[in-house]
């Protein structure tokens, strides 16, 4: 169980949390309506349960005004609420206008889901790096996960061109031997290597 604090960098819609669920065996984004049960409040865990202010689906970006998918659902929660996540953290970093996002692996029964809390405080540890600010199913990479925390941006594009140079024995066997050692990284790694290899 690990803790987010949501903040007040939900632009012109106030705050809010902006829910997004992400399929790391797919590379695609789900509806996250059903994913609130992962989800509990402040210190006596009770349930979640906040007006939905912008569904899934395509709308006027409020920003930039652009008519584009909205993957996530944003959820009417007060700036400073702390949400307890039933899931292994993986990351938290902040996109190019400051906004605080964190990445959590849960399971489900028909496998690992990342969430993603979006609009969050600058309490939030960040423990990535990144500049994401587009969250469609085209443009959004995972940020690295944990497992390897000195691992530069560099070095994650370094590994990703390497996937794109590797045969479908030499990528099976990096995945298998990744799997062996961290089932975690391997869910999100073996995703990059699926991309690198039917995107030649």
């Amino acid at each position: 169980m690990t803790t987010f604090i949501t903040g007040n960098t939900g632009l012109s819609t106030g705050p809010h949390l902006d829910l997004q669920v992400y399929n790391p065996a797919t590379g695609s984004y789900e509806d996250p309506g059903s994913f609130t049960s992962f989800l509990t409040v402040g210190e006596n865990n009770n349930p979640f349960n906040y007006e939905v202010t912008s569904g899934r689906g395509m709308r006027f970006h409020p920003k930039t005004g652009k008519y584009k998918m909205h993957e996530g659902i944003d959820y009417a929660v007060p700036e400073g609420t702390s949400l307890n996540v039933n899931g292994q953290h993986m990351s938290t970093w902040e996109d190019a206008n400051g906004g605080i996002m964190s990445q959590y692996l849960v399971q489900t029964e028909d496998g690992a889901r990342e969430l993603l809390l979006l609009h969050g405080s600058g309490s939030n540890k960040i423990t990535g790096t990144g500049a994401v600010t587009d969250y469609d199913a085209s443009s959004f990479t995972p940020p690295e996960t944990p497992q390897k925390p000195t691992d530069s941006q560099a070095e994650a594009k370094e590994r990703a061109q390497n996937y794109k140079e590797m045969s479908k024995a030499q990528l099976n066997a990096a995945y298998d031997k990744m799997r062996s050692s961290d089932a975690n990284k391997a869910a999100v790694e073996g995703m990059k290597m699926h991309k690198a290899y039917f995107g030649k």
